[in-house]
């Protein structure tokens, strides 16, 4: 193969994945930029920052998952409940998550979080 031939399938390419992207929800763009990801089992808990005196703020993802899947973000005595498929930010010195009880035996919640700036 040369280098014409080469270039020319690498454009192909990248023109057939170009409307996959462009097609995406908000959500699935956010989550493709966020630096961490867990999985929690129901009931489980996840510290996510702890300061003494700083306070930090999160931006917290859910993708779509089957079933009525919820995330609790506990942050400096509020709750914020994260549900399937959305995204919520957080402030706090103190910022852990919780998977709702909702989550059936066996299964995992996925979520992903980022640290973002102050809005």
């Amino acid at each position: 193969m040369n280098i014409s031939s080469f270039v020319g399938i690498m454009a192909v390419l990248a023109g057939t994945a170009a409307p996959v992207c462009a097609g995406s929800s908000g959500v699935d763009d956010e989550l493709l930029k966020m630096q961490h990801e867990a999985e929690l089992q129901a009931g489980q808990k996840l510290l996510i920052a702890y300061h003494r005196h700083r306070v930090s703020n999160y931006r917290v993802c859910i993708p779509e998952q089957p079933g009525d899947i919820r995330l609790k973000v506990f942050h400096d005595g509020e709750v914020t409940e994260v549900q399937d498929g959305t995204c919520e930010t957080v402030s706090g010195r103190h910022i852990d998550v919780m998977a709702d009880s909702k989550v059936p035996a066996g299964d995992e919640l996925v979520l992903k979080f980022a640290r973002t700036k102050a809005a």
